[in-house]
């Protein structure tokens, strides 16, 4: 009985809306305040790719660094794209 029930609370406390990540563009809301975050950034980067015409998904841009990369080079003239692309392609300044 209590194998049933165990995964049945894991699943239940995994899809709880408390703890989805909740982000303003670039930022994730914590305690009130909006940090910076990858997590965030990256999901940018995907509906800025989408609205290009790309088909990605968000979870592509957070795994896949090779897919970042591909969308950074293409997307890092416009400028929403811009923070998740600092820290994938090499600053042109940094010489």
């Amino acid at each position: 009985m209590s194998r049933l029930i165990l995964p049945a609370v894991f699943t239940a406390l995994l899809s709880s809306p408390a703890l989805a990540i909740t982000c303003q563009g670039d930022y994730q809301v914590v305690g009130g305040q909006r940090i910076s975050t990858p997590y965030c950034r990256d999901g940018v980067l995907a509906a800025v790719a989408r609205a290009s015409g790309f088909r990605v998904s968000d979870a592509a841009v957070r795994l896949q660094a090779g897919k970042k990369s591909e969308l950074c080079r293409y997307l890092n003239s416009d400028i929403r794209a811009q923070p998740a692309c600092d820290d994938t392609l090499p600053n042109a300044d940094s010489d």
